[in-house]
């Protein structure tokens, strides 16, 4: 036999539906705000661009990288323990082949080495990540051992990007090493 136990109206807990209540309304408070500072930015940066256009002698101009320098407090010592600590301590991670491997995918690749594709699919893209740091970081700072390293990336990249722009570092081994079934642009 089955039984089945309801609440009665009267049982219900007013305090708990005057909280769900509460919350439909805040969530819909909130939706609302977020949807009218979208707009409002949206408005603001078309209103911007109109007026720059509008007046011919304040036309912005973008600054380059080594056109701006961080000289002291929050973002200057950000700056020097990215350039100090980070991106040298990433690229002995990208570089190495201990637990994973990034350049070294690159290399068998270009056929510059042995091996297979070792690490997660997405480490071809860590890799570019910390390439863009680089680059970033030498714009600024000119560091001649940083730039002889990007250097040696480039010449990598380089040769094994095929003639159509095709590089997935997986893919490529697979290919490299023989396998029919790897297919470029499937991945």
């Amino acid at each position: 036999m089955k039984s089945e136990i309801r609440n009665l109206k009267s049982e219900r807990n007013p305090k708990s539906e005057r909280r769900n209540r509460s919350l439909t309304h805040i969530r819909f408070r909130i939706s609302n705000l977020g949807f009218f500072s979208g707009f409002v930015l949206l408005i603001s940066v078309f209103l911007s661009a109109v007026a720059a256009l509008a007046a011919p002698v304040s036309r912005i101009q973008p600054a380059q990288l080594n056109e701006v320098h961080w000289t002291r407090g929050f973002w200057a010592d950000e700056f020097e323990l990215c350039r100090t600590q980070m991106v040298p301590a990433m690229w002995r991670l990208m570089e190495g082949t201990n637990y994973t491997q990034f350049f070294h995918n690159f290399e068998i690749a270009a056929g510059l080495a042995e091996g297979r594709s070792r690490g997660a699919s997405f480490n071809d893209g860590d890799f570019y990540k910390w390439l863009e740091a680089a680059s970033a970081t030498l714009a600024v700072t000119n560091d001649l051992a940083l730039e002889k390293t990007i250097e040696k990336v480039i010449h990598v990249l380089e040769q094994a990007q095929r003639a159509d722009g095709y590089l997935n570092t997986p893919t490529l081994i697979r290919i490299r090493g023989g396998d029919t079934n790897a297919a470029p642009f499937s991945d």
